[in-house]
């Protein structure tokens, strides 16, 4: 009679196993229908489809449902799928094992070469974010250039208003430049006396002092002038920047002189004065290197 009940209890169990199973295998069926279509090329394999829904993925029922039941030993088990031995479901779980072991590799792989391609592509997407965003920057512009500045409705004189304003202030800039112009007095005997223009110079108002004597005046002020601002001893490169930006405007200023005979002569002074700043910079480079 024990034998009995043992045989009994096998046979409840064996059939509520059988029944456990067949219940995932019909959930694991309507979960195929209903799974997530991949969104790679790389999970579409159908061995993963059950894999790509991981907040509904139960690994026990995927168990249940991918290996037939086990046989119980001289116990035949109605169902679905074929009973089979331990034997026989321990290779087909290490078969399944091995190629859920083989895409997980190679999913590691491909994982490791797209990251290691985002990391390679990063300073080119910089590189590339930073010239849309000059190109975006240039529209900008371009566009607020080009919308009038003025609002429709706004009266005519007010227009005419700007544009004397505006021609006053060129006015002023013609004027402030002439009178530099007239400043800078040039000694004749450093004009060329081969040319054949005529020379601007500035009328001499002191009947005791030459043209000569006062463009020497000038010419050597005007070195007093750079050498000053490059010997500043308490901030050398506001000197430089200073010496630098003064030669820039002779050299603006010799436009005046542009095609007469003095306009050599003139670029050869500012030259000078150039090359003088440039060996003060060279000079200030080298200390602060050393």
């Amino acid at each position: 009679m024990a034998w009995d009940s043992k045989v009994a209890r096998r046979r409840q169990n064996s059939s509520a196993s059988g029944t456990s199973r067949n219940v995932p295998l019909h959930t694991r069926q309507q979960s195929k229908a209903d799974s997530v279509q991949p969104k790679s090329a790389h999970v579409a394999d159908p061995f993963l489809h059950d894999f790509l829904s991981p907040a509904s993925f139960d690994p026990a029922a995927y168990l249940n449902a991918t290996l037939p039941p086990l046989q119980p030993s001289g116990t035949p088990v109605a169902g679905p799928k074929p009973a089979v031995s331990l034997a026989d479901l321990s290779l087909q779980a290490q078969s399944s094992l091995s190629q859920l072991n083989a895409h997980t590799t190679r999913l590691t792989t491909v994982l490791t070469q797209l990251t290691d391609d985002i990391l390679r592509s990063g300073s080119r997407l910089a590189y590339e974010v930073e010239l849309l965003r000059g190109e975006t920057l240039s529209l900008s512009e371009a566009l607020t250039d080009g919308r009038p500045t003025t609002p429709p409705d706004e009266p005519p004189y007010i227009t005419s208003l700007r544009t004397l304003t505006l021609v006053r202030a060129r006015l002023d800039a013609v004027i402030h430049t002439f009178g530099a112009a007239m400043d800078f007095v040039f000694p004749p005997s450093l004009v060329s006396v081969s040319s054949s223009f005529l020379s601007v110079s500035a009328p001499d108002d002191s009947s005791s002092s030459s043209t000569e004597d006062k463009g020497q005046q000038v010419l050597r002020t005007l070195r007093d002038e750079v050498a000053a601002l490059l010997a500043n001893a308490d901030d050398p490169i506001q000197g430089v920047e200073d010496a630098a930006r003064r030669v820039r405007e002779l050299q603006e200023l010799g436009a005046v002189w542009k095609g007469t005979a003095e306009d050599k002569g003139r670029r050869g002074f500012v030259e000078g004065l150039a090359r003088l700043v440039e060996e003060r910079h060279r000079e200030l480079v080298k200390e602060l290197i050393e």
